[in-house]
Order: structure tokens, then C-alpha cells, then sequence
């Protein structure tokens, strides 16, 4: 007797499934993956923004309330307002704790994928090892988060205000949508500025050996290469670093230039973008990695 169902369709085993999935094109699996990270990278950023948002707005009602509560009153009407008006912030802040403990797990989420990402990077090694494939997998534009953290670290002890917006380069480059490559040039160039600007003032530049008096309109101006060049001479003490910091800082100059480029206007080469960012993150970290030596 006939059941009404099609002997045909057999449901798949694990077996067949595997072959189903063997039959795709890895370089379409994976790029897959991108669409679908960077939608998820897309919601999120917009989410983040609009909790800055919010931020911002419960900033302004704090001053608010600190007005309220110093404007002292006998008034039993206000103060039952002021007493209502508690019990409510009390609420609204119990439900924001709650919606926080279920956007922790997003983390957890967000770890997941990472530990993914690197089996997935570590198999795509292998596979290619046995094409004869030369293929390597480098760290991320900005370093890995211990080397960024490390760098942090000291330059918080040179300058808590300089470590910030050195923290700002990998938040902007990954965590915006919008031309993040410009926006972190800027920032890594504000960083650089900044550091050699606390290493080698101005003054300090002037009084010695490595400055001359310029031709033409300003005179007193201090270059790049003078102000490295003394910074190199006031802190650094190891000789094989001083010359391996020497020999890059004519290179250092060259990115530096290269920096510039995100001034332009129209569409940047984010792959250019990329390794500027990345070559001058290996130099900054070079920079303060030997000066933090010297004062341990």
C-alpha cells in the first residue's frame, strides 16, 4: 500500500551531506564568510553608534539631576516628584543591566568566531603547503592585541592622552564602516607627532647639534628627521639599537610621506593604506619598546 510518500526521497545521511558540502568551491565557502561577517560587522558598528548615542544623551541628563538635587526645597509636592522620579531611573536602570547580561554573550560569540577563524587560517596553510603553495598568514594590519597592548601600556606611562589616541587606530580601523583606512592614518599620524613631540620639544631640538637655522620664512623650524635624530641621541643608549632605530628612520620619513597621501581627496588604496599603517606600527612600537629598555 502506497504511504503518499516519495521512496525517492530518502533523507540525507551524514555521509551524503559531506559530499553535498564537497562539491563547493572553497573560495566560495569563504567568500560567504566575508559576506556574512561583514554584515554582522555592519549591525554591529551601527548598534555600538547608537549606544554612543545613548551615552552621550544620559550625560546630559546626569547634570541634569545633579541640578535637581541641589536645588534644595521643603516643597512636599517636588520632593514626591523627586521620590517618583528615583523609583523610575530605577526601573530604566534594572532593565539596561538586564538587556547588558545578554549582550555579554555577544563576546563569547565574537570569541568563537575568532577561535574558528584560526583553525579555518591554519587548515588553508596546510592544504596549500601540500599545493606547493608559498602561502603565509601574517597578523592583522594592526598587529596582534598583545604587541598593541605592550605598546599601549608604555606609551600610557609617557603620556596617558597619546596612549588614547593611540588606542583609537585599531577602534577606528575595525570598528567603523566608513573609510576606517583615512581615519586611522590620520590617528597614526597623530600619534607619531605626538610622541616625538614629548621626545625631542622643539626647544630642546633647537639647543642642540642636530638643528640648523632654516632659510626663507621660518627660521626656527624643526624637522622630522632633526627631531628623531635627536631623540634618537637623548634616549637611546644601546648601540645596536640606536643603529638599527637610525637606519629606519630615513624609512620612517618615506611612510610618513606616504601618510600623507590619506589628505588627498577621492577613493584611498586601502591595500597601500594598510601597510603604511602596519610599517609605521612596527616603527612606533620599535621607538618605545627601546626607550622603555633604557628606563627599566
Amino acid at each position: 500500500m502506497n504511504s503518499g510518500n516519495d521512496s525517492s526521497e530518502k533523507p540525507k545521511d551524514m555521509k551524503d551531506s559531506y559530499v553535498e558540502k564537497g562539491n563547493e568551491k572553497p573560495e566560495k565557502i569563504v567568500g560567504d564568510i566575508i559576506d556574512c561577517l561583514t554584515e554582522l560587522h555592519r549591525d554591529f558598528v551601527k548598534s555600538s553608534m547608537e549606544i554612543g548615542q545613548e551615552i552621550e544623551k544620559y550625560g546630559k541628563l546626569l547634570k541634569c539631576w545633579i541640578q535637581v538635587d541641589e536645588s534644595k526645597t521643603h516643597n512636599p509636592f517636588l520632593n514626591l516628584l523627586y521620590k517618583n522620579s528615583s523609583v523610575f531611573l530605577s526601573t530604566a536602570r534594572d532593565e539596561i543591566v538586564a538587556q547588558k547580561r545578554q549582550a555579554e554573550r555577544i563576546s563569547v560569540f565574537v570569541d568563537n568566531i575568532g577561535k574558528t577563524t584560526d583553525l579555518i587560517s591554519a587548515s588553508t596553510g596546510s592544504t596549500a603547503s601540500m599545493f606547493n603553495l608559498d602561502y603565509v598568514f601574517n597578523d592583522p594590519t594592526f598587529g596582534t592585541r598583545d604587541r598593541f597592548q605592550k605598546t599601549s601600556n608604555c606609551l600610557e606611562i609617557i603620556d596617558p592622552s597619546l596612549a588614547n589616541t593611540y588606542k583609537s587606530i585599531p577602534e577606528i580601523l575595525y570598528g567603523t564602516n566608513a573609510d576606517p583606512a583615512r581615519s586611522a592614518l590620520f590617528m597614526i599620524r597623530q600619534s607619531f607627532d605626538h610622541l616625538f613631540n614629548i621626545l625631542a620639544s622643539d626647544n630642546d631640538v633647537r639647543k642642540s647639534t642636530f638643528w640648523k637655522r632654516k632659510k626663507g620664512d621660518h627660521p626656527n623650524q624643526v624637522t622630522r628627521e632633526e627631531r628623531m635624530n635627536y631623540a634618537l641621541d637623548k634616549h637611546i643608549t644601546d648601540t645596536t639599537a640606536k643603529s638599527m632605530l637610525s637606519a629606519s628612520t630615513k624609512h620612517m620619513l618615506t611612510i610618513y610621506n606616504q601618510l600623507n597621501s590619506a589628505h588627498k581627496r577621492g577613493k584611498l588604496d586601502e591595500d597601500k593604506a594598510k601597510a603604511a599603517l602596519k610599517e609605521m606600527q612596527v616603527l612606533i612600537e620599535g621607538w618605545v619598546g627601546n626607550i622603555q629598555n633604557n628606563h627599566e
